[in-house]
């Protein structure tokens, strides 16, 4: 016996009464990604809008997040919209199209702007091989820069942002940088020493057994952790320094 197809109307009141896709669906007796499949004809066939307050769209002016992200509605009644895409940034000298885009963004103070995707390209961790004679940068490297061209065009382009910091270059991120920078560069010391000098390798071991409480023994475990919460005390005192500056 085939299923009574629940209509649109009651669909429609559902997704108006409780604002979620969930509930609208325990309420009507389907399930949510049945309602959700009907929701999107529905916003289709009659032009409307069932939003599903569950995805926090209200936290941003005039933009509708549905339920699976495909499409974000924004509306803008009277402005300018500017759009960038595959910015491609790495460390080093601006491109002339970011200027020229910078430029634009303080002239016409649009209302929105949206940056597409394929701004980081991380090719020191990339998969594909690189370009020959190409310089690959740290990941790290690509990431402060990438956040130092955000903070040019949100201080260029949206209003009520033109004091927005610089936190790329503040002394938390750079600390923390010099953390990433530090565990790599460990690790590369740690897996010369093992191949290479072995024999160093297993000396410094056995002492470290014998004699180190960090090491080994019943408490190293714990220990171990007294290291990562002096550095991360260290970490939060520098970030805050700027802020007690800055007050």
């Amino acid at each position: 016996m085939a299923l009574k197809k629940i209509p649109d109307e009651v669909i429609i009141a559902a997704m108006k009464k409780f604002g979620s896709s969930k509930l609208a669906a325990e309420h009507i007796g389907m399930s949510v990604r049945a309602l959700c499949h009907r929701k999107a004809k529905i916003q289709e066939q009659y032009g409307v809008v069932l939003p599903a307050y569950s995805a926090k769209q209200h936290t941003v002016a005039n933009t509708y997040i549905p339920d699976n992200r495909r499409v974000i509605q924004h509306t803008v009644d009277n402005g300018h919209v500017f759009i960038a895409s595959d910015c491609h940034y790495w460390p080093g000298e601006e491109t002339v199209a970011h200027k020229a885009f910078v430029s634009l963004l303080t002239e016409f103070k649009p209302k929105t702007t949206i940056i597409n995707g394929d701004c980081f390209d991380g090719a020191r961790i990339s998969r594909h091989a690189p370009l020959m004679g190409t310089n690959r940068h740290l990941a790290s490297e690509e990431v402060r820069k990438l956040l130092c061209h955000f903070d040019k065009i949100s201080r260029a382009g949206l209003l009520g942002r033109q004091n927005t910091p610089a936190g790329d270059r503040s002394a938390g991120v750079l600390l923390s940088s010099g953390y990433i920078a530090g565990g790599a560069l460990a690790g590369i010391v740690i897996a010369f020493t093992a191949g290479v000098l072995s024999d160093f390798d297993r000396t410094v071991t056995d002492w470290a057994a014998a004699n180190n409480p960090f090491f080994a023994g019943p408490w190293a475990d714990l220990l171990s952790l007294v290291p990562y919460l002096g550095l991360t005390i260290l970490l939060y005192a520098i970030g805050r320094e700027k802020t007690r500056r800055a007050s």
